[in-house]
Formats: C-alpha cells, sequence, structure tokens
C-alpha cells in the first residue's frame, strides 16, 4: 500500500458520504497519508526532533523544510481536532481543506 492510496481512500470517504462522521475520518486519513511519507523522508535524510513519534517527524522539518513543518503541523492539528475534540464541527469544508494540504505535502515530500 502506498501512501497515496490511503489519500485516494480520505477522498472516496468524502465524496460518498455526508456525515460528520465520514467528514473526521477523512481528515485523519488525509493527516495519515501525509505522515508515513514523511516519517520515510525524516529517516532517509536523518532529520532530528522533538518529542513523541509525530511531533518528532514534524519538528524535524522545521530548520531546512520550513514550509513542510508548517503543512504537516497545520494537518496534524486538524487530524488531533478531528480525533479528539468532539464537541467541535467537522464540516464538509474541513474534510476538503484537509485533502487540498495533503496532496501538497505529498508533492513537497515527492521533491526532496
Amino acid at each position: 500500500m502506498q501512501p497515496q492510496d490511503v489519500l485516494d481512500f480520505a477522498y472516496q470517504i468524502y465524496k460518498e458520504n455526508d456525515s460528520e462522521a465520514s467528514y473526521r475520518t477523512s481528515v485523519g486519513r488525509s493527516y495519515y497519508s501525509t505522515f508515513y511519507p514523511a516519517k520515510a523522508v525524516y529517516e532517509k535524510l536523518k532529520l532530528t526532533g522533538h518529542g513523541n513519534t509525530h511531533e518528532k517527524v514534524i519538528s524535524g522539518y522545521e530548520k531546512k523544510h520550513p514550509a513542510i513543518h508548517s503543512a504537516l503541523g497545520a494537518l496534524f492539528s486538524d487530524r488531533v481536532q478531528a480525533d479528539y475534540h468532539l464537541s467541535e464541527k467537522v464540516t464538509a469544508s474541513h474534510a476538503k481543506a484537509a485533502l487540498s494540504k495533503a496532496r501538497k505535502i505529498q508533492e513537497k515530500l515527492g521533491s526532496l
């Protein structure tokens, strides 16, 4: 399975379902479609970061690749909101934005 497969599935969930649960799931899958390749590139480039696994990977991009750091951090925040803050509404617009962010992050990672 490739990260693009995960992003394609996130899009399918978003497109074929009209519920907040689906939008939350789509946001989460969008994030993970970028986290997997981000972690692989992090290891390949021997980047260093701090914190738990996700924080370490995200912070590892801060100095050499700040655009990836910022975009991945924003998408991680979206994922945390979708997964843990059930009192905060997640809409189709949120899911669509997460899909767009994920696509751009994957493109940036592919150029490294």
